[in-house]
């Protein structure tokens, strides 16, 4: 499932050179897996927070049309798609 934000303050860290794809740039329309799919937007690339793995960055983080906050832990269309 697509992860729930956590909230914290972190020190600053570099994201690694991940690549994300170009059709799902921040302002995209998706859709996220989250037990079914729910349609939101892409708010930042290369997400980080307090919690992760130093060396971990999602590639998406997703705001919900429900005004949740998610991301996605990979790359991958079986956590996020294009909204259809």
């Amino acid at each position: 499932l697509c992860e729930t934000q956590k909230t914290g303050s972190f020190g600053l860290v570099q994201p690694p050179e991940v690549a994300v794809r170009a059709e799902l740039a921040v302002g995209a329309r998706v859709e996220c897996w989250i037990g079914t799919w729910a349609p939101g937007r892409v708010i930042k690339l290369h997400y980080h927070e307090a919690g992760f793995e130093p060396w971990f960055f999602a590639p998406y983080q997703i705001e919900l049309d429900d005004g949740g906050l998610i991301y996605a832990p990979d790359d991958d269309d079986i956590w996020i798609r294009e909204a259809s």
